[in-house]
């Protein structure tokens, strides 16, 4: 199982209000995978779609990006086809906001991963709003795991003997939850960092995490981490 980040340089053509990039990434790299019929149903289905992406960078302290900027995006992925498939089509697909100059693609290395960083906001959906109104943190902490291994069984198709330590501890970065704003919904997510066990499993899992995200909504921008290697 390998990891693939694909970067894309972008040049805007209108200021974008960092409120609103969340939504506007989504429905540009939604764009780009309905170029492929065959993508058009993984766009539509309800599973995992096993990449994520993180927001344009460098930012600004006037919390607008700028109109004839050019801007960084990173998007990863557990798989080969699809990586190939953002890479070749992001540069062709005309959008009214976003224009890809160039694009690359390259394989993750695997390390011995201590601390995976969140850079956008996690998000756990329940049935009653956030988490932490009714839900004590282990369960929040469990969620994190079992999501993952969800994943993982899903895109390997490999059993997985649960029964291990996948982080030794986690701290939040946020004291708040953090709102995110999209398509008209507030939502509330939180910033963590995983300090990962050194169980090949859990080792496993943190790799694959950087390809796919943590818990959910990862293909709409949410759960994008990076990681720290012991040297």
């Amino acid at each position: 199982m390998v990891v693939f980040q694909i970067s894309l340089e972008i040049y805007l053509q209108e200021n974008l209000p960092m409120e609103k990039t969340m939504e506007v990434l989504c429905k540009f790299l939604d764009n780009v995978l309905c170029q492929k019929e065959e993508l058009i149903g993984l766009h539509n289905a309800k599973k995992y779609k096993n990449y994520c992406f993180n927001s344009l960078y460098p930012t600004s302290s006037d919390k607008v990006y700028h109109k004839n900027k050019r801007y960084q995006l990173q998007i990863r992925t557990t798989d080969r086809e699809l990586a190939q498939h953002f890479a070749n089509q992001a540069v062709r697909v005309k959008d009214r906001i976003i224009k890809v100059i160039e694009t690359s693609v390259q394989m993750l290395p695997k390390r011995t991963i201590y601390k995976l960083y969140s850079i956008s906001p996690c998000m756990l959906k329940t049935d009653y709003g956030y988490w932490r109104s009714y839900l004590p943190e282990a369960n929040f902490l469990e969620a994190v795991k079992s999501n993952l291994i969800k994943k993982y069984k899903d895109f390997t198709g490999q059993l997985v003997d649960e029964d291990f330590s996948f982080f030794e501890r986690i701290e939040f970065i946020n004291r708040k939850p953090i709102l995110c704003a999209y398509k008209n919904v507030s939502l509330l997510g939180d910033k963590l960092d995983l300090y990962i066990s050194e169980h090949p499993m859990a080792q496993e899992l943190a790799y694959f995490a950087l390809g796919v995200g943590i818990l959910e909504g990862n293909a709409r921008g949410f759960g994008f981490v990076n990681d720290k290697w012991k040297k």
